[in-house]
């Protein structure tokens, strides 16, 4: 009687906990995202295609740097390596 109760348990219990834990939040995935890209889809054709930041075609919004940078027009010298020397103290030589 416990050996047919562990198999009952095996072929029943085993497949249903399949299912609730891979098979459900899969198809609740699947759907989830569907009604995203429909409510995406209904927002593209109802307010249409614009310009970014568009609201509704009565305001746009222009985006401004709030500070204006000032560069420093300074030459940069290039290195010399053709007169590049290295002084040793001898001294200090082995």
């Amino acid at each position: 009687m416990c050996r047919t109760n562990s198999i009952l348990v095996l072929i029943v219990v085993v497949p249903v906990l399949v299912i609730l834990i891979i098979v459900v939040p899969i198809i609740v995935l699947v759907i989830f995202f569907f009604f995203v890209f429909l409510f995406v889809l209904i927002l593209i054709l109802v307010l249409g295609l614009g310009p970014a930041f568009r609201l509704l075609g009565l305001l746009e919004i222009h985006f401004v740097p709030g500070l204006q940078v000032d560069l420093l027009d300074l030459a940069v010298e290039m290195l010399d390596m053709h007169e590049l020397g290295v002084f040793v103290y001898f001294e200090h030589s082995e």
